[in-house]
Formats: C-alpha cells, sequence, structure tokens
C-alpha cells in the first residue's frame, strides 16, 4: 500500500492534501485514497492533539455529516470503507469492493482540541462501468456494422482488447465496419493505464454461409474390396451446417447420407464410383469438390502377390545357375 506525503509543509499550516485528485476504480476492485493531514503544534499557546478524525462522500456531508468513517470506527459502514491512517499526519482511505454508488467526492476532516479543519478541495472516485452493444434482433452477419461502447466516467483514455490480446484503438467506442468472420472474438475494454482487460467480456459472433467445403477420404481412395473406408465432409461457416451426402450415378445423383462423415465396409460392385457432399445453413449452401472411390477386387492382390514371388523364385534361381 503507498503513501504520499507533502513535504515543505509549516508546522503553522492546517492543511488536507489528497494524491491522486482523481482516481479510476473497476467495478469490484479496491482502492485507496491517499491522504495527508497537517496542523500547527500550538493555537492560542495551547498544544494541539487530534482528537477525531473522519471521511465524507458528497459535498453535502463534507463538514456535518453523516460520515462514513469517524475516529477509530475503522468499519463504521460494515467493512465497505476503512480509515487506514492514523491521528498524526496520515488520513488515507481505503474503499473495499467498490460499486457505482461508490462513485462522487470524498473529503477528509479532523478535529484537535482547539480547533478543526476539513479538505474542501476533495479527491473524486469516478467509476469504470462497464461495456456495452448495441441491442440487435438480427444476428450479425457478414458486411453489417458494429459498434461496440466501453461504459465509463474516467478520464484516461480507453484500451480495447480482443480475446485479452491489445487493439490499437483508444476511443471510447470501438466501430467494426464490414465485419467478417475474422472479427469474430471475445472484446474487452479497460481503462488505458490498466494494460489489462477489467470490463466484461463481449462475445461478437459473426455468421456467414459454407465455405472452402471439401472430401477427404481414409484410408485411401484406391482400396480392396472388403474394406472399411471413411469420408469426411469439411467445411467453413457459422452457423452449423447441414449436410448431404452424395454418389454420382451416371447423369443423376443418389442421396446417401445426412452427417459430417459417410462411413461404410465397400464392395466391388457397390461402393466404387464418385462421391460429394453438399452443405448448407440459413446463409448459404455450397457442394465439396468431387472424390473418386476406386475399389479393388482381392483376386487383383492375390495376383500381384502371386508375380511378386515368382520374380523372387526367378532371381534366385539366376543366381543359383
Amino acid at each position: 500500500m503507498l503513501y504520499i506525503f507533502v513535504s515543505g509543509v509549516l508546522c503553522t499550516d492546517w492543511l488536507v492534501a489528497y494524491q491522486p485528485k482523481e482516481i479510476c476504480a473497476v467495478r469490484g476492485s479496491s482502492v485507496v485514497i491517499s491522504c495527508t493531514f497537517h496542523y500547527p503544534d500550538k493555537l492560542d499557546n495551547k498544544n494541539l492533539t487530534v482528537e477525531k478524525v473522519m471521511w465524507s462522500q458528497g459535498r453535502k456531508q463534507f463538514f456535518d455529516g453523516p460520515f462514513i468513517t469517524e475516529s477509530n470506527n475503522r468499519t463504521h459502514t460494515g467493512t465497505k470503507f476503512e480509515y487506514v491512517g492514523n491521528k498524526v499526519h496520515n488520513c488515507s482511505l481505503q474503499i473495499h469492493q467498490v460499486e457505482q454508488r461508490d462513485s462522487g467526492e470524498y473529503a477528509f476532516r479532523f478535529e484537535t482540541n482547539n480547533g478543526s479543519w476539513t479538505g474542501k478541495n476533495a479527491t473524486n472516485v469516478n467509476l469504470f462501468i462497464s461495456m456495452t452493444t448495441p441491442k440487435v434482433h438480427e444476428p450479425i452477419k457478414e458486411g453489417d456494422c458494429v459498434n461496440l461502447t466501453c461504459m465509463y466516467n474516467c478520464s484516461s483514455a480507453v484500451m480495447w482488447f480482443k480475446n485479452r490480446t491489445p487493439l490499437q484503438e483508444e476511443s471510447s467506442t470501438l466501430y467494426l465496419r464490414d465485419i467478417s468472420f475474422q472479427d469474430s472474438g471475445n472484446y474487452s475494454c479497460s481503462p488505458k493505464h490498466y494494460n489489462r482487460p477489467l470490463s466484461e467480456v463481449v462475445r461478437v459472433n459473426v455468421e456467414y454461409g459454407p465455405r472452402n467445403t471439401s472430401v477427404s477420404v481414409w484410408p485411401s481412395s484406391e482400396v480392396l474390396e472388403g474394406s472399411d473406408v471413411t469420408l469426411t465432409c469439411s467445411s467453413n461457416a457459422n452457423p452449423t451446417l447441414n449436410y448431404t451426402w452424395f454418389k454420382i450415378d451416371g447423369d443423376s445423383c443418389l442421396e446417401m447420407a445426412y452427417q459430417a462423415e459417410l462411413q461404410f465396409n465397400v464392395t466391388l460392385t457397390g461402393n466404387s464410383g464418385k462421391y460429394f457432399c453438399v452443405v448448407s445453413n440459413k446463409h448459404g449452401r455450397q457442394n465439396s469438390t468431387i472424390l473418386s472411390l476406386k475399389v479393388k477386387a482381392l483376386t487383383f492382390l492375390i495376383t500381384s502377390l502371386l508375380r511378386k514371388n515368382v520374380f523372387t523364385m526367378t532371381v534366385i534361381c539366376g543366381c543359383l545357375t
């Protein structure tokens, strides 16, 4: 905890000094108003001692109260306000769990056995409030414009974040023009000097139709009959896609399944051919590339193995000759 004291003050001065004059607080945080006070050693030949110290919130309460802390009653208002100073020169106040109603001016007052003093040049606590988005009834689509506003009472510049990464924008409103799917993410903001996200997170979810749709096969596009094959349809889109698998049969297309993956055990006569998928959502549809699947008979494998064995035997016989 840092306390800042004023140097060079004469012992004959009555003074209350606050540092800084303005505090930008974040909801839920704890802040300290650093404060120092001074008074004469004597007044009318009488030694002065401090008998009572108190803090008030709001100009109407600066002199007569009610006070949020008073004398040694450190938790006069529950645990919200805590006097962390003393009765010598330190008059600092700590505010716990800052909320909206804590915004405003604060002043310190002390009473001695022969006079009192109130620091009228109060310190001001402003609350960094929140972040808002415009109320929209339709989903955000590519090409739309979205404005994000950082609501705050502080005079400091704003810092914006996307997925906790700092952005260059420093104004209180972030304008997302001609928005694209790349602008989707979690946005937040804070007073610039904090250098970290402090507001609640606003999710920007940009919807768009399917693109870059393709088909892949496992284990290979050339397989033996009786093998298990998986065809996978891939595409980029938001929201979730609907899938339809087709097999080209001459001049027509046969519908086969309605999920992203198509799995089957291949037969020689029924599964060779060309496959593609069609993906769609409420923003559009797109056909994938075409995949050619070739199924080979088991006799092909047997013939190939026999040829390799014959070749091997011929070589071996040649060496023995």
